[in-house]
């Protein structure tokens, strides 16, 4: 259904990529959690966040790879500095790898949809109580 959906090009935003930053740190136990959190949140709440990545999934295969990441974050830190913004931390191809590792849960250098939903679900989405 991803690859069928409208496409709607919505860039990475730099608040996705704190959101994935952050993601990096937390322990596998914490990821797959957000993961199944991911796929449980209204089509609505997650919206911006699917047309992110079929954006970021410039090949259409459903994953995202190192290369595709790399771009997105690139034109992020364009897009940044192009409306005046002063970035404190560049991001390094060091940092990409970092990333990539940090939200690619299974190990096989790809993000998956739900990797993708799940690093940038914003703390809202995880800290409601029942």
């Amino acid at each position: 259904w991803l690859k069928s959906a409208h496409k709607v090009k919505k860039p990475l935003t730099s608040k996705a990529v704190q959101g994935i930053l952050s993601y990096g740190h937390k322990t596998l136990l914490e990821k797959k959690c957000m993961q199944i959190i991911a796929t449980t949140l209204p089509d609505d709440d997650i919206k911006d966040l699917v047309n992110m990545f079929q954006t970021l999934d410039t090949n259409g295969d459903g994953e995202v790879c190192l290369s595709e990441l790399k771009d997105a974050v690139d034109a992020a830190s364009k897009r940044g500095k192009a409306k005046g913004g002063k970035r404190k931390d560049e991001v390094t191809e060091s940092d990409i790898l970092k990333l990539m590792e940090s939200i690619d849960s299974n190990g096989n250098q790809r993000i998956s949809y739900t990797e993708f939903l799940a690093a940038c679900l914003e703390e809202r989405h995880y800290t409601q109580e029942a």
